[in-house]
């Protein structure tokens, strides 16, 4: 007797090589007194992964983007609005995308009362909650 099929698709392995350590990219800081973005602009950590594109290395680290007005708690993402330059767009323990404002790992308290600074999925980076 043959065993019933679960429904499951069989993992093949697509024999990527091993492509090394991510890729760091530092274009600004976003704990600077004074931002190197232009006007308009504000430094926001980030972190592209290589999904189904094949083989290749994540890249990490902080650029220059379009800087909206969300804060701490504010809808974001997709069709929502961007976040202010100090707070960057996550998917937390609420549903859906909000701003959060970044911290520093191991920094001075910047965190409003009632909050602590966790990690984010940026190295060096973390997250006001």
């Amino acid at each position: 007797m043959q065993p019933a099929d679960a429904g499951f698709d069989v993992f093949v392995d697509p024999g990527c090589p091993d492509v090394g350590a991510p890729v760091e990219v530092n274009e600004c800081d976003p704990f600077a007194k004074a931002s190197t973005c232009p006007v308009g602009e504000g430094c926001f950590p980030f972190v592209d992964h290589p999904f189904g594109e094949g083989c290749g290395a994540q890249t990490f680290g902080a650029a220059c983007r379009q800087a909206g007005t969300g804060q701490q708690g504010d809808s974001c993402g997709d069709a929502g609005q961007s976040c202010a330059a100090g707070f960057v767009c996550v998917v937390g323990s609420q549903p859906g995308k909000h701003c959060v404002q970044l911290c520093p790992i191991g920094g001075q308290k910047v965190c409003p009362a009632g909050m602590i600074c966790g990690e984010l999925d940026v190295e060096g980076y973390g997250v006001c909650s």
